[in-house]
């Protein structure tokens, strides 16, 4: 399964093992991968190794690792959801208005269980 060039290896293991394991379809697994890109790009700006002025479409993620992931806490999820309701990045209200023509996006809180649920799958996984 294909993914972005800028995706660090420990997503693309937690996308493929959602594709082989859990047998999720590939549109299911697009949506998990956009919703944590969004979610490491926030977690950049927040911890300050990304600029705060550049246009968040623009931030890598290619850089993420298990280290930056057994890091985020509680309040980072919780600051996730708030950002997620006070400003969304442009390229998720784009991705709202895409997929609302057939079916409605599911709530920032099924992010938040994403981003734990993969904590958890590779903090297990190493």
């Amino acid at each position: 399964m294909p993914f972005e060039t800028d995706t660090p290896k420990v997503l693309t293991s937690f996308l493929t093992y959602l594709n082989a394991v859990r047998s999720l379809s590939p549109a299911t697994i697009h949506e998990y991968y956009l919703d944590l890109r969004t979610f490491f790009r926030f977690l950049k700006i927040k911890r300050g190794t990304a600029d705060p002025n550049a246009p968040f479409e623009d931030i890598g993620i290619a850089d993420v690792d298990i280290v930056l992931i057994r890091t985020v806490t509680l309040s980072d999820l919780y600051d996730f959801l708030i950002f997620l309701r006070e400003k969304p990045p442009e390229t998720s209200q784009k991705a709202l208005q895409r997929n609302t023509e057939t079916r409605p996006r599911h709530a920032p809180e099924k992010s938040l269980r994403c981003v734990l649920f993969s904590n958890i799958y590779i903090a297990a996984s190493i």
